[in-house]
């Protein structure tokens, strides 16, 4: 089996047949054509292992896909509830299937159903209104973390005393949206922008599949829809979807900040490799969008810091050279300096290595609108990775 990098993965649409030689349970859909229609990137390999005739075997993976899987009962027609979905990781992806006609016409529907379209044009633009961002957080996200609450000791409690605090500033501020940037969410092609009314998991429920998913979040198409159009218009490449499955880095953040409260949710993308100043320019744009529509939105840059794992060191280990470049981002970031992230060299981002490329923070900085001091409530390391979670009041 080879293993797949970031930048030769399956492209959503890519029509593939699925293995049961990592996860037992896929082998009722081994034989059923699946069409690749999402990816959650992980930003790292990660190793798993098997024995085989008393010998331990070892794989790597870096992304989970979700796939839509052909009808069992074949009809003329698709409809998305006779259409089982499923997330698997990619060692559970064998290859590509020849398109033979019925599973050629299928993935060209999931193209069309699941996997994003062009922002369409507004016919009655909107170009007055008084919205703003009061303010933004960066959060990390890992379900560890999440799960840390159920246990006093885990050091993940101190990042979590810190998210409770920001989500006690939301309700003291009541912000109409949260608008999210996620690091696990990073096409190549582009800005993704989920524009559902309401998100929740639309995953085959009889398959648990590689992670739990717990979200249940109203959204804003309204903001989904005018932000496309502008940023069509500005000429950034940009993608109207509704996802069929949030990854961790959106509902993790989701659950701990809103809890009981029904504050609508836009989850958005990070731009794999794509340039720093557009994902500021992208952050402004949701800012404009923001402002006709009159919206009091918070920002959430969900993502670490530097994203070097080393499991062989106490969970609360950073790699020293992410962590170097984890403080001065800290202190910028403190002091207002944002401008100095976009600044930062290559050889010195390469070496900070940070989660989502930093995508998550320039674009931050673009809805914020300017230089805004942050207030730091914890950094610690989790595995050789830097958490930072800090506030921003605008």
């Amino acid at each position: 089996m080879n293993y797949r990098t970031i930048d030769d993965m399956f492209e959503r649409g890519t029509l593939v047949q699925l293995t049961d030689l990592w996860t037992p349970a896929l082998a009722r859909y081994r034989e059923r054509p699946a069409v690749i229609i999402d990816i959650e990137v992980l930003g790292y390999p990660r190793s798993i292992n098997r024995q085989k005739n008393g010998t331990s075997v070892s794989e790597k993976y870096d992304c989970i896909y979700t796939v839509a899987l052909m009808p069992a009962e074949r009809n003329a027609t698709f409809a998305r509830a006779q259409v089982p979905v499923i997330r698997v990781i990619s060692s559970d992806v064998v290859g590509i299937l020849a398109a033979e006609q019925e599973a050629a016409d299928f993935a060209a529907w999931c193209v069309r159903e699941f996997c994003g379209a062009e922002p369409a044009s507004l016919p009655h633009p909107i170009t007055t209104g008084n919205g703003r961002f009061i303010g933004a957080a960066v959060l990390p996200h890992t379900i560890p973390m999440y799960e840390a609450r159920h246990r006093p000791n885990d050091h993940r409690n101190k990042s979590l005393d810190a998210i409770d605090q920001v989500r006690r500033h939301l309700d003291e501020c009541q912000p109409d949206v949260i608008v999210l940037a996620s690091t696990h969410w990073m096409p190549r092609d582009g800005f993704f922008i989920d524009d559902g009314a309401q998100h929740e998991d639309g995953c085959d429920s009889s398959y648990q599949g590689v992670e739990p998913q717990l979200f249940s979040f109203p959204g804003d198409p309204e903001l989904a829809a005018l932000i496309g159009d502008l940023a069509r218009d500005a000429g950034l490449p940009v993608r109207r979807i509704h996802r069929v499955a949030q990854e961790h880095a959106v509902w993790v953040p989701g659950h701990l900040l809103c809890q009981e409260r029904r504050i609508p949710l836009l989850p958005c993308s990070i731009w794999w490799r794509g340039p720093r100043e557009a994902h500021r320019r992208f952050g402004e744009i949701i800012a404009e969008a923001v402002r006709r529509l009159d919206r009091r939105a918070f920002f959430v840059a969900s993502g670490g810091l530097s994203h070097t794992f080393d499991f062989s060191k106490p969970p609360e280990y950073v790699v020293p050279q992410g962590e170097r470049f984890d403080r001065l981002a800290q202190e910028w970031l403190e002091r207002g300096q944002h401008g100095r992230l976009l600044d930062m060299s290559e050889d010195d981002f390469e070496t900070w290595n940070p989660e989502g490329r930093a995508g998550h923070l320039y674009m931050m900085r673009g809805a914020l609108g300017q230089d805004v001091r942050g207030q730091s409530l914890c950094y610690q390391g989790s595995n050789g990775t830097g958490y930072l979670t800090m506030v921003f009041q605008n």
